[in-house]
């Protein structure tokens, strides 16, 4: 038996040294050949020595599992070195197992430090295999060991890995209250590298929940003592995480248009990025600082210069040497992204772009990192989207998603479900795209109890990864001129769950309690506007009374309108006009930059000097060149413009269905925009309406008020007063 099993060894290792593949194989080919020789030579050899074994009759005890074995006849620390080994090598089940045993055997031993010793190291196992809910209870059981104990440091350094698998789940809150309990038990001792390491924690965590001030003050404070305690390693983390809070704020002022700003903070973000490359102690570090850094061109929607290119052809080379761990495939998908940018893309070609993100693919799955492996099966099917192959980018996102969906990565799930959608779409298949479209707004209305945590590890900020999936399903829904009331129903939800979603992501909490309403339960005589502004068109959704409507239950009927955007003009068109508009009536009120992708337009402010207007001042300048504020005579071409898209379309149905009030719901660049003063060229809209505002029906509790006695003090001047002193005015006051 034995002589069979060796000539079977011989044959397949000197076969193999000296059979080569046709230079023309691709590697994924050679790759399989060689699995299929490996699996078949394992499979014959399993099949010989159970033949064997069977005719030798050895007992069945014998049979008995290795690591059964292992665990009968070893200690407990021979267990863990054993696990240690395991983990190492990629095999985290196993791993798991002896942790457990060496746990159990730790306890009956009355060794409550070494079973503590355990915990903590099944809890980096269970991180390691992406399931950072089982790594946090873990974390949180070492925790309470050591406790028990009286090793204080011992408890500060499994809450520090509990708050971190906390933020791997997703539980932001949570995480907060460990770490803030950690760090409250080191106030009293003197400063250490545990002190700077549990404050960057927190400082961590306090920005992933939108806590920005309190974040920067709390790694200013873990970066002094890694100064004072000369550690380069600790201080490259502090910089880095500073320059993150920097591009949060620069983000943030992007999505409210406060030029200054935007260009404060992501100067401060690139001089922080530097200076945690200039100090890090090891590749890895600083090839992280460096693509941070670069990625801020890509926030500004800037080109790469000569210089930089060089530099992230530098990053290549290097990521190229680094050993096989997580950071390096996070590397190469990073780098990916990078390169995709619509400005950088002309430089990098898409094969070499596959090449990283499959090098990805395959070193996740070999270190058994679903996240990771999610994420590279993710971009894979962008590239391919973006470059026309719908059937392999569907095949890739579809994969990423079952990965994602595996380990319950809601934050990354919604992402794949949107680009799933877009291929679909692409595709013609509707009722695809619509479902997929329709999964990816379910789960981000699950995940608004925590919004501020989609994706911020990435940073994509809620203008380009949240918003742009409710506009684009909305237009999916309307884009037939026939669609049904079903259709015209779920695109005014899908809306309002927008208007929803600014707000929390406005306040960083979820701090609404929805109640839906329909329209006939107000105000038998409302009707409701609902004007959404698309990427190409403005879509008009109008809900009216109508008590004989057999398509719905509500008895009202939703009609929508489609007003396309002229072919000559840009996206900014429609926006540019309601600016212009709002500015003319009334110059010191501009739109609120706190809801979706508001534009603002504003006079060039590249220069600032002593004599430079103040805000309200520069305001007046906004909008008809030459133009008094308030004069009807500027603002009515506007106004009448504007009431051509808005209320033209839909101006008969509204006449026959008899309403009195019209109720507008303002999409966000329309906030502000003073509907009554819309003109037909003979009227206001006002003197042929009432007019009122919601931010939506779902948001406030739409109760008409209770109408009783009301005492007013009226007054009026009806004769030009004559002139008045005002000399002596200055004295008294």
């Amino acid at each position: 038996m034995l002589k069979k099993l060796v000539n079977l060894f011989c044959f397949y290792f000197f076969n193999k040294r000296n059979k080569h593949q046709p230079k023309s194989q691709p590697y994924f080919d050679k790759r399989q050949t060689t699995k299929n020789k490996q699996l078949l030579i394992l499979f014959l050899c399993s099949f010989y020595l159970t033949q064997s074994l069977a005719a030798e009759k050895i007992p069945a005890i014998a049979q008995a599992p290795a690591v059964i074995t292992i665990a009968q006849n070893n200690s407990p620390e021979s267990l863990l070195e054993q696990a240690r080994t395991l983990y190492q090598q990629g095999q985290f089940q196993a791993a798991i197992e002896l942790l457990q045993q060496a746990t159990d055997a730790f306890s009956t031993k009355e060794n409550s430090s070494g079973q503590a010793q355990s915990l903590n190291f099944q809890g980096q196992v269970y991180l390691a295999q992406g399931q950072p809910k089982a790594a946090a209870e873990s974390f949180a059981a070492a925790a309470t060991i050591y406790e028990e104990i009286g090793d204080n440091q011992g408890v500060v350094k499994s809450q520090i890995n509990q708050a971190q698998a906390l933020r791997r789940a997703g539980l932001y809150r949570r995480a907060l209250a460990t770490i803030e309990q950690a760090n409250d038990s080191l106030t009293e001792e003197p400063d250490s590298l545990l002190k700077a390491i549990a404050l960057r924690s927190l400082g961590i965590t306090q920005r992933l929940v939108g806590d920005l001030n309190d974040a920067e003050e709390t790694i200013e404070q873990s970066l002094a003592i890694a100064q004072a305690e000369n550690s380069p390693e600790d201080i490259s983390a502090a910089y880095l995480m500073l320059g993150n809070i920097s591009k949060d704020r620069a983000n943030k002022a992007q999505e409210r248009s406060e030029t200054r700003e935007i260009q404060g903070n992501f100067q401060q973000a690139d001089e922080y990025y530097q200076q945690a490359a200039d100090n890090a102690t090891t590749s890895n570090a600083k090839i992280e600082a460096q693509l941070n850094q670069l990625s801020l061109l890509g926030d500004r929607e800037e080109e790469f210069t000569e210089e930089q290119w060089e530099l992230l052809a530098e990053i290549r080379d290097t990521i190229e040497q680094l050993p096989l761990s997580s950071t390096a495939i996070s590397a190469r998908i990073n780098w990916a992204r990078m390169v995709m940018e619509q400005e950088n893309r002309i430089n990098v070609s898409p094969q070499d772009i596959a090449q990283q993100l499959t090098l990805a693919l395959q070193q996740a799955r070999e270190l058994q990192e679903p996240r990771a492996e999610a994420y590279a099966l993710g971009q894979l099917g962008e590239l391919r989207l973006e470059y026309g192959q719908l059937e392999q980018a569907e095949e890739n996102t579809r994969q990423a998603l079952i990965v994602a969906q595996s380990i319950g990565a809601s934050d990354v799930v919604y992402r794949f479900q949107w680009q799933l959608a877009q291929i679909l779409k692409e595709q013609g298949k509707s009722a695809g795209a619509v479902a997929a479209y329709e999964n990816a707004v379910n789960n981000l209305d699950i995940l608004r109890n925590d919004l501020v945590s989609v994706n911020r590890d990435v940073q994509f900020s809620f203008r380009d990864s949240v918003e742009p999936i409710y506009r684009e399903f909305v237009s999916l829904l309307l884009s037939e001129e026939d669609s049904s009331q079903q259709d015209i129903a779920k695109a005014r939800k899908i809306i309002e769950s927008l208007q929803e979603a600014e707000l929390v992501n406005f306040f960083q909490e979820n701090c609404l309690t929805a109640s839906p309403v329909e329209i006939d339960q107000i105000d038998s005589k409302a009707g409701v506007i609902s004007p959404i502004v698309l990427k190409d068109r403005i879509e008009v959704i109008v809900t009216l009374p109508d008590p004989e409507a057999e398509s719905t239950e509500s008895g009202v009927r939703l009609l929508h309108k489609s007003v396309p955007l002229p072919p000559d003009e840009e996206q900014t068109y429609f926006i540019d006009t309601f600016a212009k508009l709002r500015e003319a009536v009334a110059p010191r009120v501009s739109v609120d930059p706190n809801r979706g992708v508001n534009e603002e337009v504003e006079s060039d402010k590249s220069e600032t000097t002593d004599s430079e207007p103040k805000e309200s001042e520069e305001r007046a300048t906004i909008g008809v060149e030459g133009a008094t504020p308030g004069n009807p005579e500027d603002y009515l071409p506007l106004a009448q413009k504007v009431y051509d898209w808005l209320i033209r379309p839909i101006e008969q149905d509204i006449a026959n269905s008899g309403v009195e009030t019209l109720v507008f719901i303002l999409d966000a660049p329309l906030l502000n925009l003073p509907m009554a003063a819309l003109h037909d060229g003979k009227q206001y809209l006002i003197e042929k309406y009432a007019i009122a505002f919601t931010p939506s029906l779902q948001l406030l509790e739409s109760e008409p008020l209770e109408r009783g006695e009301l005492t007013a003090l009226k007054a009026g001047i009806s004769k030009t007063p004559p002139p008045i002193e005002l000399a002596s005015t200055k004295e008294p006051l």
